[in-house]
C-alpha cells in the first residue's frame, strides 16, 4: 500500500453512510461563501481534492475532538493493520497543513520553503507532476516519510505569482500567531484560490484582501 491507496482507504471509510451527514456539513462550512463548483468543470476535481484533505485532515469528525485520519487509530479496522500499512495511516495522521515557497528542484528532490514553520523541505521529484515557477507560493499537506523528505496529498494549490506581496505581508503579520491562526488564514487563502478561479473578471486585489468589498 501506498499513500494514495492510504488515503483513499480513509476516504471510503470516512465518506460511508454512517458519515454522511458529517461529509455534507463540512461542505457547508468549507464552500460557505463559495459555493461548490460545477460537476463537469476541469476544476471540480482539484477543489474536491483539497476539500477531502481538510475534512479527513483537519476537521474534527463529530462526536470526537480530532479529524478522521487520527481517529482512524482509534478503530479495530485500523488498529490492526500491521507493518509499513500501519505506519503509512501514522504518517497520515502526523500531516501538516502547509503554505509553501518554491525554491528549485535538484536531484532526486523538489525543495520549498515552508512560510509559517520557517524552514526548508523537500519532497520526492518522482512525485511532483506540477511545473512551478521560483517563488510560487503553494498551499499544500506535507505528509511525512523522513525527518526532512516528505510527500504530498492530492490537496494541492498554487497561489497567483501576483498575490505574493499580500501573503508575504500576511504571513509576516502572523508570525508570532497560533498555529490554529496560521492554519485558518490559508484556509481563507484557499477560498480566494477558489474565487479568483470562479470571478476572473475581477481584478486579484479585489479578492486577495482582507477587506474585500466584493458580494459573492
Amino acid at each position: 500500500m501506498i499513500y494514495p491507496e492510504a488515503i483513499e482507504k480513509l476516504s471510503i471509510y470516512f465518506t460511508s453512510e454512517k458519515y454522511q451527514e458529517d461529509v455534507l456539513d463540512a461542505k457547508r462550512e468549507y464552500f460557505a461563501d463559495v459555493g461548490i463548483d460545477d460537476k463537469e468543470s476541469d476544476r471540480y476535481e482539484q477543489w474536491m481534492n483539497i476539500f477531502f484533505d481538510w475534512y479527513l485532515f483537519s476537521r474534527p469528525i463529530s462526536g470526537s475532538n480530532m479529524p478522521p485520519a487520527s481517529f482512524a487509530m482509534e478503530i479495530d479496522e485500523f488498529q490492526q493493520l500491521l507493518g509499513d500499512e500501519k505506519v503509512l495511516f501514522k504518517n497520515l495522521s502526523q500531516s501538516q497543513h502547509s503554505l509553501l515557497q518554491f525554491i528549485k528542484v535538484k536531484g532526486d528532490f523538489v525543495y520549498f520553503k515552508d512560510l509559517f514553520r520557517k524552514k526548508k523541505c523537500k519532497v520526492r521529484n518522482k512525485e511532483f507532476t506540477i511545473t512551478l515557477e521560483k517563488g510560487n507560493i503553494c498551499d499544500a499537506r506535507l505528509i511525512p516519510e523522513d525527518e526532512d523528505v516528505f510527500s504530498f496529498t492530492n490537496g494541492f494549490c498554487i497561489h497567483p505569482m501576483e498575490a505574493n506581496p499580500f501573503i508575504l505581508k500576511e504571513v509576516k503579520a502572523l508570525k508570532k500567531a497560533s498555529e490554529e491562526e496560521w492554519v485558518e488564514f490559508q484556509i481563507q487563502l484557499v477560498r480566494m484560490f477558489f474565487k479568483m478561479e470562479q470571478y476572473r473578471h475581477l481584478k486579484l486585489d479585489q479578492i486577495y484582501t482582507r477587506n474585500s468589498k466584493v458580494r459573492f
